[in-house]
């Protein structure tokens, strides 16, 4: 579309009443004053520092065009704005709103106010880190590549409506200590660790790089492909855990003012701060100095049925937090309170609906963990002396079991404390459900199936040997044995029993199955009936590794 270009009206002296701007224009000057009107452009104003609407007026629809302006400052009530539709920027925005001032620059410099809204075109910063400040986060801020800027830092004083970031191909980190309505992210493909809170985070990266996406804090909704998300996205590394540094800022607000007044005075602080909200660690803090006014912000905070998640959750980080701190009697009473509303008493798992699916993922999620939280803190209590009894078998903390071994091998994988004590529990377990008929696994499609068994196989490889391990090597055999599967797949289930514990009885099972295999099959298959584990080498092939079939095919073609 072609900007017709108006002659200039008579107006107030030094007010441009134009609706298409250019430097010859305005002459060198770097403020400006623009008439109120319907739309303006400004076509290559890369060195125009300010531009003011008149008080009394409003501007609908800005477009600036590139080249960009280094740090252009907008003072006045204006709706619209859009960047781009130059060959420097295909056309981005518009960005809506009742606006009262606006920034669009390439490099942060100080502004009078906390712009309304804050627009960061091809970001330029000192060793790669992007450090937005509570001067600079107002309501809405964006952020647009290309650039070479690795890591964001967002640190707002109040809650913002609206994150956007977009095309930073060399970006690994975003950090929002403090909350946000909308948070989308594109188009980031290098992308590795995002950490905040809000009600909605969109995130497409179009990553290229075989690493699942790393999530910290607390997202409400959560848009987050299948092809970015595995099992280790939602479970929080050990040192976020004790540190809680993706829960900083001011995250604990409250619109009671009454209440706000209360938090000020037990609390000993300015009204305007508590108004303006409390950080997670104060609020620990107070916990642990008066439990009882702990409960109560808690509750003033995140009360009622419609919050229930939040409250499951931030109590559940404040029990994991002090558990790893040593607090450990006060840990059990805060999980306590967190889960059931009731401090005190013993501990006994809760058998959550899982708040995310391992393997069948639904498109939309919540990212508030606290079944996979509470499932650490009761395998870390089952295996300390000096916590709170646990009541209960540690298979019963999440409904759907096969959940369950994920979660656990994760934390095997993640963790420094080594967890095969609950991890054999729950092996255990299943197999005396499997054998009595029950239905440990809760999959639709049977808990005969071959996936089933893979992944069995794969935690009983993911600890340690010891006798018990090696107990279950033959009572799983049986199993496999009585199940509907392909007989070579039975033979490749008994070989990777074999790299758990050589046993006889294994031997006899492949000698039970040769009637049933080709001949390519049968060749391999004798080979680890004569000598066990042993037939590896001699075939020259390594051990079978997770998910097992490639490479069993490769061995028998």
């Amino acid at each position: 579309m072609t900007i017709k270009r108006q002659k200039s009206v008579a107006g107030p002296p030094n007010i441009f009443d134009i609706d298409l701007l250019r430097p010859r224009d305005f002459k060198g000057k770097s403020s400006i004053t623009v008439s109120p009107r319907n739309r303006v452009v400004l076509d290559g104003c890369e060195y125009l520092k300010k531009l003011e609407i008149p008080d009394n007026g409003r501007i609908d629809n800005i477009r600036i065009l590139g080249p960009f302006p280094e740090h252009l400052w907008i003072n006045g009530r204006f709706g619209d704005l859009h960047l781009g539709g130059s060959m420097q920027l295909v056309n981005w925005g518009g960005f809506t709103g009742n606006w009262n001032s606006g920034c669009v620059c390439t490099e942060l410099r100080p502004t009078p106010e906390v712009p309304d809204i804050m627009l960061v075109v091809f970001p330029r910063a000192e060793k790669k880190i992007l450090r937005i400040g509570p001067e600079h986060c107002g309501k809405s801020l964006a952020i647009r590549g290309p650039s070479t800027i690795e890591h964001i830092i967002i640190e707002p004083d109040v809650q913002m409506e609206h994150i956007m970031i977009q095309a930073l191909p060399w970006l690994k980190t975003i950090e929002l200590k403090g909350k946000v309505t909308q948070m989308e992210v594109s188009n980031t493909p290098r992308l590795e660790r995002l950490s905040g809170n809000g009600l909605s985070l969109s995130c497409k990266t179009n990553g290229y790089h075989s690493k699942c996406l790393k999530l910290g804090g607390f997202w409400l909704n959560l848009d987050v492909s299948r092809k970015e998300c595995g099992t280790s996205t939602f479970v929080l590394s050990e040192k976020c855990l004790k540190t809680a540094n993706d829960l900083e800022g001011r995250l604990i607000c409250t619109d009671d003012y009454q209440v706000a007044c209360i938090w000020a005075e037990a609390l000993g602080i300015e009204i305007e701060e508590a108004i303006k909200g409390l950080s997670f660690k104060q609020l620990v803090e107070v916990w642990k100095q008066d439990e009882t006014l702990g409960q109560q912000i808690f509750l003033n905070w995140i009360d009622g049925d419609r919050r229930i998640i939040e409250r499951k959750y931030y109590g559940m980080r404040i029990a994991m937090y002090l558990l790893l701190n040593k607090q450990k009697d006060l840990a059990c009473r805060i999980r306590n309170f967190a889960l059931t509303g009731d401090a005190e008493g013993i501990m006994y798992p809760m058998k959550h609906k899982p708040m995310a699916f391992a393997e069948e993922r639904r498109e939309m999620e919540v990212f508030a963990p606290y079944d996979i939280l509470d499932l650490e803190f009761l395998a870390r209590a089952s295996m300390d002396k000096k916590m709170v009894t646990v009541s209960g078998k540690i298979t019963d903390c999440i409904e759907g079991q096969h959940m369950l071994l994920d979660w656990l091998n994760s934390l095997q994988n993640n963790r420094r404390k080594d967890f095969t004590k609950p991890l054999l529990e729950t092996c255990t377990e299943f197999i005396h459900k499997m054998k009595s008929g029950g239905t440990p696994f809760a999959r639709p499609r049977g808990f005969f199936h071959f996936d089933i068994f893979s992944h069995f196989l794969s935690t009983l490889e993911n600890v340690k040997r010891c006798e018990k391990r090696d107990n279950l090597v033959e009572p799983f055999s049986e199993l496999v044995m009585a199940s509907t599967i392909e007989a070579e797949f039975k033979a490749m289930f008994i070989v990777v029993l074999m790299q758990l514990a050589d046993k006889a009885s294994l031997r006899r099972c492949l000698s039970k199955l040769s009637s049933e295999l080709n001949r390519s099959t049968l060749k391999v298959v004798v080979a680890f009936r004569m000598a066990g584990v042993k037939a590896f080498e001699r075939l020259g092939h390594p051990h079978l590794k997770y998910p097992y079939h490639e490479k069993w095919r490769m061995m028998i073609q």
